[in-house]
């Protein structure tokens, strides 16, 4: 629909003026005199009404104005030529009314849709004219102007010769007014290439396409141009990406190979070096004409046709943070490139990460060396003081044997005379020498227990551990039921959680507990209300096995002492004991993966923990029995 350029305010008077000449006529008021007060509220009305809304609320008010003026028409009026004028009076403002209406909401219609349109050419990537049939721009967009190097906007009203050359321009119109006059086009309207001119002077070459188009009576061409210098732009940086794409593809596929040499097992430093300059070559941008050297103190390791030529990138080689050597990487023949030097700076990186990776091989290869020479001087040394130890153990054995055959006989025979000179001179002797002899079968018997002591603890390193499940409870009621037996007359509260198992070695065990038990039996037995307990409790997920007592208890301050072998903090006149069973227990409970240790205060009693590990225990199991 072709645009109007009707104002409102044109139809608001005309409306104005219709209405007051009609009320001129009905109210017999001088045509003359309504029609120039006509001129001031119509004026306003355009102004303070100036929409479409404004004209249709002007013609409904006007038609209730000339019904009122008919109702007051003087009566020498024809009725039916009075009704029949004001009746065309409301047909011909009603019309004046929905043309401006209609015509407006079109013209409304058709700028909300040029503004879409010009929209979608603002953002679209190809430029974009509108010509009329005088080669004067009527539109381009910001696409178009950016190509031939002007602002926004400025090709506007302007000739099309803005854009082209004076050879093309004047080729052009020739095409224009022969398609004007004829209808035949010159050329395919199609994608066509065409050159134009850059505001510089420059060609812009660009694929071209026409349509034609009528606005507002006049005859318009719109052309889509796409700049092929952007194409070529593209395509020159796709190239050069898969160029540099290749080249870093080189690079890792370099630092690969080399990661495949320092993973290597056993190699040396060396060795490193030697393989690194055979594959280094590969990451660079010219590798057949590439050669490599690197130096590592006082040795030189190099490719086949190394060469030190003018065109050669060094760098240091650090290990530990000292510097040891370099790395150089030589062209054999001079290259042009666009960066510093023959070489590029991702090359250079390259380097840098090769020389910085290589040192640290080469400093975890030093490493790994000198911790194998330490171990195999600890090895030697381990194997030497092994045998010292199994030597010492021998001596131990046959020092065992000793005590064990050379010296009982002797106690017993001290013993059974002592005993004998007792039962059969008794009557002879004097109650001093009775005494005296009572002394000598004491001080035996204590030496005997002494020696039993003494080898019970030099077998529990070398016994066979043989792990069971054993239930402490039962060997704890046992040990208490025969220590009971052994004292009828003393009376204990025993408590015993039942069913507390581990596993372990039974024998082993069944000394662990009997010594705990018997010094809790001991140290209790001047105690009031003796009690004697066998429990178990969970510290952050591990289990503590304990015997607790309220017996005469310990100064902690000598807990350090506690578990030495013939260490005693209770004077032993006092409660008779060797002083080997807490290491005899402390050594069997090491060899069950656990440990041991004593809560007390004086005359409060005390509480021994243990633990055991059937983990550790499992360890033991292959060794094997010493002879006696």
């Amino acid at each position: 629909m072709p645009k109007t350029d009707i104002p409102l305010s044109w139809l608001l008077t005309a409306i104005i003026l219709l209405t007051l000449g009609v009320l001129a006529v009905d109210l017999q008021v001088p045509l003359g005199v309504a029609m120039g007060v006509a001129y001031i509220p119509a004026m306003l009305l355009a102004l303070w009404l100036p929409s479409i809304g404004g004209v249709l609320g002007t013609a409904a008010i006007c038609s209730v104005c000339i019904l009122i003026a008919y109702a007051y028409s003087p009566a020498a009026c024809t009725p039916w030529i009075v009704l029949n004028n004001r009746l065309l009076s409301l047909a011909s403002i009603w019309a004046i009314a929905f043309t401006g209406y209609f015509l407006k909401r079109s013209e409304m219609e058709l700028s909300q849709s040029e503004i879409r349109y010009r929209g979608v050419a603002e953002m679209g990537s190809d430029g974009i004219i509108a010509i009329d049939r005088n080669s004067r721009v009527h539109y381009a967009n910001d696409q178009a102007n950016a190509m031939f190097g002007y602002a926004p906007g400025e090709l506007t009203d302007q000739s099309l010769s803005r854009i082209m050359d004076v050879e093309t321009f004047e080729h052009h119109q020739q095409a224009l007014t022969h398609y004007l006059t004829s209808g035949k086009r010159h050329m395919s309207w199609g994608k066509v290439k065409v050159n134009g001119q850059h505001r510089d002077g420059s060609v812009v070459p660009h694929l071209l396409q026409l349509r034609e188009y009528e606005e507002h009576g006049g005859h318009f061409f719109i052309a889509s141009m796409y700049d092929l210098r952007q194409q070529k732009r593209l395509q020159a940086e796709i190239s050069q990406k898969k160029w540099a794409l290749g080249e870093r593809s080189k690079e890792i596929n370099c630092l690969y190979q080399l990661s495949l040499i320092i993973n290597q097992a056993k190699v040396t430093p060396e060795e490193l070096c030697a393989q690194a300059v055979e594959i280094l070559p590969a990451g660079w941008q010219y590798p057949d004409h590439t050669c490599t050297r690197i130096r590592l103190g006082e040795q030189n390791y190099s490719s086949e046709n190394f060469s030190e030529t003018p065109w050669c990138q060094q760098v240091g080689l650090r290990v530990n943070g000292k510097l040891r050597g370099g790395i150089d990487i030589c062209y054999l023949e001079q290259f042009s490139t666009a960066d510093e030097g023959p070489f590029l700076k991702e090359e250079r990186a390259l380097l840098k990460e090769v020389s910085k990776r290589l040192g640290l091989a080469i400093q975890r290869r030093e490493a790994e060396i000198s911790l194998l020479k330490l171990n195999t001087e600890l090895e030697g040394r381990v194997a030497a003081r092994t045998a010292n130890l199994q030597k010492l153990n021998q001596e131990l054995d046959a020092f065992a044997y000793s005590v064990s055959h050379d010296l009982r006989a002797p106690l017993r025979n001290i013993d059974g005379f002592s005993q004998a000179l007792t039962e059969d001179y008794g009557d002879k002797l004097e109650p001093q020498a009775i005494h005296y002899l009572e002394r000598i079968r004491s001080g035996t018997q204590r030496m005997g227990k002494l020696i039993d002591d003494l080898l019970t603890l030099s077998r529990t390193a070398r016994m066979v551990l043989k792990p069971h499940s054993v239930n402490l409870s039962s060997i704890a009621a046992e040990i208490l039921a025969e220590l009971k037996a052994a004292e009828p007359k003393r009376q204990a509260e025993i408590k015993i959680t039942p069913n507390l198992r581990v596993q372990g070695d039974p024998s082993a065990l069944v000394v662990v507990l009997r010594n705990l038990l018997e010094n809790a039996w001991k140290y209790t037995q001047k105690t009031a209300r003796p009690q004697i307990e066998l429990g178990m409790r969970t510290v952050d997920g591990e289990t503590h096995y304990f015997i607790r007592d309220n017996g005469i208890g310990f100064d902690m301050a000598h807990a350090g002492r506690l578990f030495a072998p013939f260490e005693r903090l209770i004077p032993s006149d006092e409660f008779p004991g060797s002083g080997i069973g807490l290491a005899t227990v402390e050594r069997l409970i090491h060899r069950h993966g656990g440990r041991i240790w004593a809560e007390s205060e004086v005359d409060k009693g005390a509480c021994f923990y243990f633990t055991v590990s059937s983990e550790t225990l499992d360890s033991h199991m292959n060794t094997t029995e010493a002879p006696p």
